[in-house]
């Protein structure tokens, strides 16, 4: 079964100032918030992944790029941006052990960001774990002078054909904050 990337909900995608600047913090912290819509994670179940494996597609990697922009009357600004991966490896057991607690032969190991890695069990965590994020942009305060200053956060997804998913390239774009 191949997931569409054509979905009836949008990805969801939020920007949020977490507090007011102090005298001490020098920049302005904004935090990004991101997932995969339900009815595309729905779609994402056991056995897909338990064919993908037997399909030999072992290893899923979805790549973020995550900018945030001052929205301007004529041109937006870039003022921050990183971009990273994360991605899980599929690992097969026939220890009951094992089974027993996982309840399935599969397991998801997860790969993230910091190259830290985390045995899942909970498939719905090991896809939350994939498909969403909450990353914080630190921005200088000089970049953000204007009379009325509104931010804005685009995130840009992509990975490559898998068993289970087609190609993902596809960008979102948070609505607009006001700040200060």
């Amino acid at each position: 079964m191949k997931l569409k990337t054509q979905y009836a909900e949008e990805p969801f995608i939020r920007l949020i100032q977490p507090k007011n600047r102090t005298e001490q913090q020098k920049n302005i912290d904004f935090i990004i918030e991101f997932s995969f819509p339900k009815n595309f994670l729905e779609d994402i179940t056991l056995d897909n992944i338990k064919e993908a494996y037997r399909k030999m597609d072992r290893r899923i990697k979805v790549r973020y790029r995550v900018a945030l922009y001052r929205k301007g009357s004529l041109l937006n600004r870039k003022l921050a941006e990183v971009s990273f991966s994360k991605k899980w490896i599929l690992y097969w057991t026939r220890d009951p052990m094992i089974t027993e607690r996982y309840q399935t032969n599969i397991w998801v190991l997860g790969v993230d960001k910091n190259l830290e890695a985390e045995f899942f069990a909970d498939f719905d965590e090991a896809k939350t774990f994939l498909f969403s994020f909450r990353e914080e942009l630190s921005v200088p305060p000089e970049l953000l002078r204007e009379s009325r200053p509104a931010a804005f956060a685009e995130v840009e997804v992509r990975s490559h054909k898998h068993y289970f998913l087609d190609e993902l390239k596809f960008r979102a774009r948070s609505k607009p904050v006001q700040f200060f």
